[in-house]
């Protein structure tokens, strides 16, 4: 699966390339909300990213699905390049034996936008693990946020200490906007937002 989509994102990127080449050209395209974007049964939220629809070709939001695969992906200006990296290895997405995560506590947060239209709000996992014995390579966490229709807002991923022993990180969640009235006191809307969104890690 991971090997499929490496080839369809850099396919993607080939494409996207002679958009970006003739900026003074309009192109007119159709919007195309109701198509959804799934990964191994998990809907991609495409809510601020729309795919699109062209010559009879769908397009997606590029960094949108990088990300939510645990790709990161860096625009090059100078040689008009795009660049996507995964961890070394190409981790395989089982469960990681050599680590035994000790405990996890979420921490909802949300601040305001800086238009101050709307609240924007996150969640973070600080975590402490065990590593049993030394590791061949870095283990990796990802966390996802989701919400209460189990879609995948955002994907965070981390590297853990691969020595043996005892560690607490903090992994750090994007902030995402949040549907509720800006009037709305903080200690409400982290209520809410603990009603609504939901967490899940694991590791790689």
């Amino acid at each position: 699966m991971k090997k499929s989509w490496t080839i369809a994102l850099m396919a993607a990127a080939v494409v996207l390339l002679p958009f970006t080449a003739k900026a003074s050209e309009e192109i007119a395209a159709l919007l195309v909300p109701q198509f959804k974007l799934v990964d191994n049964g998990k809907l991609i939220d495409t809510s601020e990213d729309t795919p699109i629809m062209y010559n009879e070709k769908t397009y997606v939001p590029l960094r949108l699905v990088s990300e939510a695969l645990g790709y990161e992906v860096t625009w090059d200006g100078a040689n008009q390049a795009i660049h996507f990296k995964q961890p070394e290895g190409n981790y395989p997405l089982l469960k990681n034996e050599g680590v035994q995560i000790v405990s996890a506590e979420p921490k909802y947060d949300m601040m305001t936008s800086l238009d101050s239209t709307h609240y924007l709000g996150s969640i973070s996992l600080e975590i402490v693990y065990e590593v049993s014995q030394d590791l061949d390579r870095e283990p990796v966490l990802a966390l996802e946020r989701l919400n209460k229709d189990q879609t995948v807002l955002t994907t965070n991923t981390q590297l853990l200490n691969k020595k043996k022993g005892v560690y607490k990180t903090t992994i750090l969640g994007d902030s995402k906007r949040l549907p509720y009235d800006i009037k709305t006191d903080r200690e409400t809307v982290i209520k809410q937002m603990q009603n609504d969104y939901f967490y899940r890690y694991k590791l790689k």
